[in-house]
């Protein structure tokens, strides 16, 4: 087979791939791996991975700090970033206490997951700070360095895409 039609074939693959919800995932907030993306039926739950689109504010301000990336036309969100995921961490009903000194699930329950004072370019992030009955989802990032809720807050449903399963 020529290159030409070799690169053919695997641009053709990708494209393909996508279309049947296949994912690349390299970003540190999450195993690096392929997922499968599988359309919301139900709530997510604590635990679920989860694809999402961020609200309109956060999104400039990660686009100007170049957290964020353009989007494929296939993956990309309403602001033509791309998509993110993280995992959740709580759901709406759910108690929640968050700020400098990380989140906790219970009014006396240990502090986990605290915020970063800095990006890696020593620019200051601002940790968000809560306390009350969730209305929407808590989403964090598997490392430490993840940027997620602890600096944007919670997220509505309507902001979910999808489910993604890590194969």
């Amino acid at each position: 087979m020529s290159r030409t039609r070799w690169v053919a074939a695997a641009f053709a693959g990708f494209l393909a791939a996508l279309l049947l919800g296949v994912r690349f995932r390299t970003t540190p907030s999450l195993p690096a791996g392929i997922y499968l993306r599988n359309p919301l039926a139900g709530p997510p739950a604590p635990g679920d991975i989860v694809e999402f689109c961020l609200p309109t504010a956060p999104t400039h301000w990660a686009l100007e700090r170049g957290y964020l990336h353009p989007g494929s036309p296939l993956t990309s969100c309403p602001g033509g970033n791309e998509a993110l995921a993280k995992r959740v961490a709580a759901v709406p009903g759910q108690f929640l206490e968050a700020g400098p000194l990380g989140h906790r699930l219970e009014p006396s329950g240990p502090w986990r997951n605290p915020p970063l004072r800095s990006d890696t370019k020593g620019r200051p992030l601002a940790p968000f700070t809560y306390r009350g009955t969730l209305a929407g989802y808590w989403l964090l990032g598997d490392g430490p360095g993840s940027w997620d809720s602890r600096y944007w807050g919670p997220l509505p449903r309507a902001d979910l895409r999808a489910r993604l399963w890590h194969l």
